[in-house]
């Protein structure tokens, strides 16, 4: 069959696989349907070109690009009829990646309340999608908009991603000044006061972040430096604090009937020395401190006990043992 009368051009019924949202992948476009009732499709029947005005014909109907382009498209024919299937703009192609972010909000003085990181990084083509703000050096989840609420410290590792999917080197910042944890008081000495009606409490706490930075023997209405106070010996309960210098406040309960009998013995042993006091009832087990003079010590040393004793330093007189109960909140 003789085909030099064809003037007829081949049919397609399309051109299909161009982006239509932002990707960092190539894009393959594809000539769909091509046909030819005539001469028939030639051998290289496809060009896929960036140029206008020139054809690079090939056999497959499909091409990959790499970047962002104008593709101009067309099919011949054995007789050389061409169809014309106009031009595809490549134009959502980014495979760059975003700057690294840029950090602001970091505190620089201890605190221990939530703070705003701002992160902000420049993207030329897609634009930004979100932030990611991980404690390993990986993205983790990805937040919306550049500010992320925290509330810990450490090293973080902020990245950035455009609406391409391509992910920014990290940065790195070091939380450093950021403390919630309470300091914790390891105990509190009760010994005799040189003021009368009073016993003097030495608190040993420690705190491994922000540092101690004040103590408050009176529930916290008044704070000082110094570790120990005198309180009145007729007082039943106690609220000892201990503030770290990130505002967080650790606290111990004092609750006994001692310091009223270490007032009451004290005073009596002054009007008649030698005289005994009848000793009260020790708090619970989990939580008792003793602390009794020397001569106490000897008298109890043949009785069993789990508990610890410590000496009071009573010189003028012998005091009873005096029981302390911690009960921490």
């Amino acid at each position: 069959m003789n085909y030099s009368d064809d003037t007829t051009p081949p049919t397609a019924t399309g051109v299909s696989g161009n982006a239509t949202y932002w990707t960092n992948q190539n894009v393959t476009l594809s000539v769909d349907g091509a046909a030819d009732s005539g001469s028939g499709l030639a051998s290289e029947a496809y060009s896929f070109s960036t140029d206008a005005n020139t054809n690079y014909w090939q056999a497959s109907n499909t091409k990959t690009f790499e970047e962002n382009c104008t593709v101009y498209i067309k099919v011949r024919d054995n007789d050389g009829n061409i169809l014309d299937l106009g031009s595809q703009t490549i134009q959502y192609i980014d495979k760059v990646k975003p700057s690294s972010p840029d950090i602001t909000g970091i505190p620089t003085s201890w605190t221990n309340q939530p703070y705003t990181l701002h992160a902000h990084s420049t993207d030329d083509a897609s634009g930004m999608w979100a932030y990611s703000f991980s404690s390993i050096e990986f993205p983790g989840e990805w937040t919306f908009g550049e500010d992320k609420q925290m509330s810990e410290g450490g090293v973080f590792y902020v990245y950035a991603i455009d609406n391409a999917g391509n992910v920014s080197p990290p940065t790195a910042i070091n939380v450093s000044m950021f403390d919630d944890v309470a300091p914790a008081i390891n105990s509190i000495d009760v010994s005799e006061s040189t003021e009368e009606d009073k016993v003097k409490y030495t608190v040993d706490a420690t705190d491994d972040n922000s540092g101690i930075a004040s103590y408050s023997f009176d529930g916290g209405t008044n704070w000082q430096q110094n570790n120990y106070a005198d309180v009145d010996a007729d007082s039943t309960t106690n609220q000892v604090k201990v503030k770290d210098n990130a505002g967080n406040i650790g606290t111990e309960t004092v609750s006994s009937g001692v310091p009223q009998l270490m007032r009451s013995s004290t005073k009596s042993a002054r009007k008649a020395p030698g005289k005994s006091t009848p000793v009260p009832s020790p708090c619970p087990l989990s939580r008792l401190r003793r602390f009794m003079p020397d001569w106490a010590m000897k008298a109890s040393s043949s009785t069993k006990t789990s508990h610890r004793f410590r000496s009071t330093m009573v010189p003028t007189a012998r005091a009873a043992p005096t029981s302390l109960c911690l009960t921490g909140t």
